[in-house]
C-alpha cells in the first residue's frame, strides 16, 4: 500500500528540477532565506541548472522533526491595556492546566485580548485604552514572557513586536465559536510531507514574486532605440528585433561610417538646391558641373603630357639622347687628343673656353673674320701672343675639334632636355578655379571628386620626382588617361540628364535623394545607437529568460496534488477528531462538508445531516448548540496540532449547560495532559469541575485570581483563588497559615481585635464544615452540577459512625459559637477560644475529611 511519502517522492520525479531538491531540502528541515530565494531565481533565469536529487523524499520510518512547542509563563501590563493596573503581571504554569477565575469586571478579558492579539485566532479583535481616560491617542502595550521547548526566549512587547513562534499559540473565545460555525475553517492538520508541499507552494510564490519583480523591469525598454524610419530597412531590423538576433547582425545593420556623414551633409546641401532652383535651376546646375568636369578633363590632358607616363617617357627619352650624344662626343675627343694636350680638351669647359674666344675673336678683336685668325702676324686672342707656326697648327687641331657634328648634337640634345625638364616642373596644378571646379565635381559625385584629387596629388609627387631627376628620386607611373575618359563620359551623360529635366523628373531626383538621405540618416543613427539595440536585445533575452524561469514556478500543479493527498490521507483523521468532539459535546446531527480549498489547503465547514432544506446550522442550532459546535472545530484543529502549543480559553462555556460545562471540564483537563491550557472563566461551579477534572487524570493545575481593587481598578493578579472558590483541603490550608499569623501577633493585639480575628477565623471554619458535607459527602452521591446519582458512593451514609457524628457536631458547634453570627449577651460572659482551642479544631476537621474520603475509596 502506498504511503504519503512515497505518493510525494513518486511525483516530485514529475516536477521540475528545481523543485525537486528544494522538496528534499525542506524535508530535511532547511529554511530557505531570502538571499536563498533570489539565488533560486537568478538560477532559474541564468543558470547554472539544478540538478535532480537522486535520493527518495524522506523515509515513510523516519522521525520528522520536532515542531516547536510554545509555553507562555507570563503577561505583564505595561500600559493603557483597558482600564487593567499598569505594572500588574499574570503569571502563568507552562505545563498542563491553569485556570484563572475573576469575577464580571475584573479585568481578565484585557488580559485574553492581548493573548488573543499575539497568537492565533479565528477573529481578532482590537485593544482598546481605558475610554473614560484616553482620548484615543495613546497605545496599549504588554510584555510576553514565553518558552520554546523548554527554553527562555527574549521577551516580546506586544503589540510592537511581532514574534512568529507566537502564533503556534491558539485562542478560543465566544466570537471564535461564531467563526467555526458559520464560517469555512482551513484545514491546519498537516503531516510531513503534505507540509513540505505547503512551504513548496510557499517558496514557489516568493520566487515567482521576485522573478514578477525582475519580469517588471525587464517588461520596460530603459534605452530608446535610434528614431527611425519604420517602412525603411532599419526600421523594419528594430521592428523585429528579438532575443535571437545575433551580434553579427546587429554589427551589418550599424555599419555606417563618417563617410556616410559626409556624402549626407552634400546629398542635404544638393537637396536644398534642388529643392530651391526648381527644374530650371537644376538644368543650370548640372551643365555647371559638366562644365566643370570638361574644364578639369583638359587641365589633366595638359598636365598628362608633361607628368604622366608620356611625358615623363619622352624626358627620360631626351635625357637618354642627350647623355648618349654627349657620351659619343666625349669618345671622339678622347681620340683626336695628343699626349700634349692638358687633360679636359675637347669637354664643356673647354668647348665654354672656346665659344667665349671665338665670340671675342669675331666682335672684338677680328671683326668680321671667322674664328680661329691664322693670318700671318695674327696673335691668340687667348694669350695674344703672335701665333707661329706650330700654334697656326694647334689652333687648327681645335677648330677641328670644336667644329666636329657629334658634338654639336650632344649640345643640342642637353639643351632640349633641360628645356622639358624646366616646362615640367613649372607645369602648374592647381590654376586659378581649380578648387571650384573639384567642389562642384564633388557636389555631384563625392568619389569622383576624391578620384580627381587623388589625381593632382600624383602628379604632385611626380613634380617633386622629376625636380630632383638628377638625385636617386625615381619617376613614378602615373597617368590620367582613364579618369579623363571617365570625366568625358560623365559630361556628356551630366549634359544629356540636364537637357532630359522636367518637373516629373526633378521630382522623382528630388524623391530618391531624400530617400537616400533618409536612408544615410538612419544608418548613422543606428551607428551611434548600436549600444541601445544591444542593450535592447539583451533586455528580450532577460525576458524570455525570466518567462521561462516564472513558469517553473507555477504552484497549480502542486495544489492539486496537495488537495488530492490531504483528502486522502487528511479528511478522514479530521473527520473521525470532529465525530469524536460533537459526540462527547452531545451535538448531533451535523457533519464537517469538504468545501474546497487553494494552495492545496482544504477547508471545512460544519453542515446539517440529512436535512431536507438547505439552510446553515446557526439557523437551527440553539446558542448552546452552537458554542458546543464551535468549540468542537476548535478542539479538531488543537488536537491534530504536532506542536502541543499553547491553548487559551475565555469563558469557554457561556451558554452551556451544566451536562456540557461537566463534558468541557474533561476534555479540556484531557487536552491539557499534552498542551498548556489557559482558562479564563467567571464561573466557580465549572472552576471546581476543571480542578476535579484535572485531578483525576494527574494533571497539574495552577490556580489563578484577577480581581478589581476599590481603589485602583481591575486587573489585579493573584495565585490561588478567592475564598469562595477554594475546595476543603485549600480551604483547611490557608486556615493553617491564617492561625500561625494570628498566633505570631496575638500578644500584640487588644482583646477586642483578637476577637475579632478570631470570629473571622472561626467563621471560616465553619463554612468550611458545611462545604465539607456538600462537597465530600453529599455531592459524591449526588451532583448538583450534572444531576447524576452515584449509588456507588451511596456506602458513604452507612460508614458514616456516630462518633463521626459527635465529632462533627462537636466542631461544628464550637465554631458557630465563635463565629460572630449572633449577638452574644452581656450575662453570658463570652471569653475567645485560645490559639490551642482553634488548632484543635481545624485539626479535627482536617482528620474529619480524611476519614470521609476513606470511606468513599474503601
Amino acid at each position: 500500500m502506498n504511503s504519503l511519502e512515497s505518493e510525494i517522492s513518486e511525483w516530485l520525479a514529475s516536477r521540475p528540477a528545481w523543485q525537486h531538491v528544494v522538496a528534499v531540502e525542506l524535508n530535511a528541515g532547511r529554511a530557505y532565506s531570502a538571499d536563498d530565494l533570489h539565488t533560486i531565481a537568478t538560477r532559474l533565469a541564468d543558470g547554472p541548472a539544478f540538478v535532480r536529487p537522486s535520493d527518495a523524499l524522506m523515509d515513510a520510518s523516519q522521525d520528522t522533526p520536532d515542531a516547536p512547542r510554545l509555553a507562555i509563563h507570563r503577561v505583564e501590563i505595561v500600559q493603557n491595556v483597558n482600564a487593567l493596573i499598569p505594572g500588574t503581571r499574570l503569571d502563568l504554569a507552562p505545563d498542563g492546566l491553569t485556570v484563572i477565575y475573576g469575577d464580571n469586571g475584573s479585568g481578565k478579558s484585557g488580559f485574553a485580548r492581548v493573548l488573543k492579539g499575539v497568537c492565533r485566532s479565528r477573529r481578532q479583535e482590537v485593544v482598546l485604552t481605558n475610554v473614560f481616560d484616553d482620548d484615543g491617542t495613546a497605545t496599549p502595550e504588554a510584555r510576553i514572557s514565553f518558552q520554546l521547548n523548554g527554553v527562555e526566549q527574549p521577551e516580546c512587547t506586544w503589540p510592537e513586536q511581532a514574534i512568529a513562534e507566537l502564533e503556534l499559540g491558539t485562542v478560543f473565545d465566544r466570537t471564535c465559536a461564531t467563526a467555526y460555525v458559520s464560517e469555512d475553517t482551513d484545514v491546519t492538520y498537516r503531516p510531513q510531507g503534505l507540509a513540505v508541499l505547503d512551504n513548496l507552494i510557499k517558496i514557489c510564490d516568493e520566487v515567482r514574486g521576485i522573478i514578477d519583480e525582475r519580469l517588471s523591469s525587464a517588461s520596460i525598454r530603459h534605452t530608446p532605440l535610434p528614431n527611425v524610419d519604420s517602412n525603411g530597412k532599419h526600421g523594419q531590423f528594430l521592428g523585429n528585433l528579438n532575443a535571437g538576433t545575433s551580434d553579427a547582425e546587429i554589427s551589418a545593420i550599424c555599419d555606417s561610417d563618417q563617410e556616410a556623414a559626409s556624402e549626407l551633409a552634400k546629398l542635404r546641401v544638393t537637396l536644398e538646391v534642388l529643392e530651391s532652383g526648381g527644374p530650371e535651376g537644376e538644368r543650370t546646375r548640372l551643365n555647371d558641373i559638366a562644365q566643370a568636369a570638361e574644364e578639369f578633363a583638359i587641365h589633366l590632358e595638359a598636365l598628362d603630357k608633361k607628368l604622366g607616363t608620356y611625358g615623363v617617357t619622352r624626358l627620360l627619352e631626351l635625357e637618354t639622347t642627350a647623355s648618349d650624344m654627349r657620351r659619343q662626343a666625349d669618345e671622339l675627343t678622347s681620340r683626336m687628343q695628343s699626349d700634349d694636350l692638358l687633360s679636359g680638351t675637347g669637354a664643356d669647359l673647354w668647348r665654354a673656353l672656346w665659344d667665349a674666344a671665338k665670340t671675342f675673336s669675331e666682335n672684338e678683336a677680328y671683326p668680321d673674320i671667322s674664328f680661329p685668325m691664322l693670318q700671318n702676324s695674327s696673335k691668340c686672342v687667348l694669350c695674344q701672343q703672335v701665333l707661329d707656326a706650330d700654334a697656326i697648327a694647334r689652333m687648327e687641331r681645335f677648330a677641328e675639334i670644336a667644329a666636329h657634328e657629334i658634338a654639336q648634337t650632344a649640345s643640342r640634345a642637353e639643351d632640349e632636355s633641360e628645356k622639358a625638364y624646366a616646362e615640367a616642373a613649372r607645369a602648374v596644378l592647381f590654376e586659378s578655379g581649380t578648387s571650384d571646379l573639384l567642389t562642384t565635381i564633388s557636389s555631384y559625385d563625392s568619389a569622383l571628386g576624391a578620384s580627381c584629387r587623388a589625381q593632382l596629388e600624383m602628379f604632385r609627387e611626380q613634380q617633386e620626382s622629376l625636380a630632383n631627376h638628377g638625385a636617386t628620386n625615381t619617376p613614378i607611373d602615373v597617368t590620367a588617361g582613364s579618369l579623363v575618359a571617365k570625366l568625358s563620359n560623365d559630361v556628356a551623360r551630366i549634359r544629356t540628364q540636364a537637357a532630359g529635366i522636367d518637373e516629373s523628373s526633378h521630382s522623382r531626383e528630388l524623391a530618391t535623394l531624400k530617400e537616400r538621405c533618409r536612408l544615410l540618416d538612419d544608418g548613422l543613427l543606428m551607428a551611434a545607437g548600436r549600444d541601445s539595440i544591444v542593450k535592447e536585445r539583451d533586455r528580450l533575452r532577460e525576458y524570455n529568460r525570466l518567462t521561462s524561469a516564472k513558469r517553473v514556478t507555477l504552484t497549480n500543479a502542486i495544489t492539486v496534488k496537495s488537495s488530492e493527498l490531504t483528502r486522502s490521507y487528511v479528511n478522514r483523521a479530521i473527520r473521525e477528531q470532529f465525530d469524536e468532539e460533537i459526540s462527547a459535546l452531545g451535538v448531533r446531527s451535523v457533519n464537517l462538508v469538504d468545501v474546497g480549498g487553494q494552495k492545496g489547503r482544504l477547508r471545512h465547514r460544519p453542515q446539517l445531516a440529512d436535512a431536507i432544506q438547505q439552510v446553515e446550522p446557526p439557523s437551527v442550532l440553539s446558542e448552546g448548540e452552537q458554542t458546543s459546535l464551535g468549540l468542537a472545530g476548535f478542539l479538531v484543529q488543537v488536537s491534530l496540532d504536532e506542536s502541543n502549543s499553547t491553548v487559551v480559553f475565555d469563558d469557554p462555556i457561556s451558554s452551556l449547560d451544566h451536562r456540557k460545562r461537566h463534558s468541557v471540564a474533561g476534555r479540556l483537563a484531557r487536552l491539557a495532559s499534552a498542551h498548556q491550557v489557559i482558562v479564563f472563566t467567571h464561573d466557580l461551579v465549572f472552576v471546581r469541575e476543571l480542578t476535579n477534572a484535572a485531578n483525576e487524570l494527574d494533571v497539574p493545575i495552577a490556580e489563578r485570581t484577577i480581581q478589581k481593587l476599590p481603589l485602583e481598578g481591575p486587573g489585579h493578579c493573584l495565585s490561588g483563588y478567592p475564598w469562595r472558590g477554594k475546595n476543603v483541603r485549600s480551604r483547611l490550608g490557608e486556615l493553617k497559615g491564617e492561625l500561625q499569623v494570628l498566633e505570631s501577633k496575638g500578644r500584640r493585639l487588644s482583646p477586642e481585635e483578637y476577637e475579632k480575628d478570631v470570629a473571622d477565623w472561626a467563621g471560616k471554619l465553619s463554612e468550611t464544615l458545611e462545604r465539607m458535607l456538600s462537597q465530600e459527602i453529599v455531592d459524591k452521591v449526588f451532583d448538583p452540577v450534572t444531576m447524576q446519582v452515584r449509588p456507588a458512593s451511596f456506602r458513604v451514609f452507612s460508614r458514616i459512625t456516630a462518633e463521626d457524628d459527635d465529632t462533627f457536631q462537636q466542631v461544628y458547634s464550637n465554631t458557630s459559637q465563635w463565629a460572630r453570627r449572633h449577638d452574644k449577651t452581656p450575662d453570658e460572659n463570652y471569653s475567645p477560644p485560645e490559639i490551642e482551642d482553634l488548632r484543635k479544631a481545624r485539626d479535627t476537621a482536617e482528620s474529619l475529611m480524611t476519614r470521609f474520603r476513606s470511606y468513599l475509596r474503601d
